[in-house]
């Protein structure tokens, strides 16, 4: 009798801290408005195949899913970009839909207005 394939996986999204190997900081690029406001995040899986996750963010629940397929056990990087057509405060959260259900902590963002 073999056992049970072990499935996990585990979503970061931390700005400016450690996860796996690099440091990803949250990003805010543009000349003012429109903004761009970058997340780069990991997803782990403890095996291979695909793993489907989406992003969720303050003004709208996950709309599109992605599919990272794994080739074996390991992390892959992944990033979301936001184009903010003013001042605005938010957050995001990275949610791995399967084989297993998890999500990053929230990551909140301020885009300040312009300077005058």
């Amino acid at each position: 009798m073999s056992p049970c394939p072990l499935h996990w996986n585990r979503a970061a999204l931390i700005p400016g801290r450690r996860s796996g190997h690099q440091t990803y900081p949250l990003k805010i690029t543009g000349n003012c408005h429109p903004a761009r406001v970058h997340f780069t995040g990991t997803i782990e899986s403890g095996g291979p195949g695909p793993v489907k996750y989406a992003w969720a963010r303050s003004d709208q629940p996950s709309t599109a899913a992605f599919t990272l397929n794994f080739e074996k056990p390991g992390v892959l990087p992944v990033t979301y970009d936001w184009l903010m057509p003013g001042p605005a405060d938010g957050w995001v959260v990275l949610h791995v839909i399967s084989p297993e259900d998890t999500r990053s902590a929230k990551v909140q963002f301020h885009v300040p207005p312009c300077a005058t």
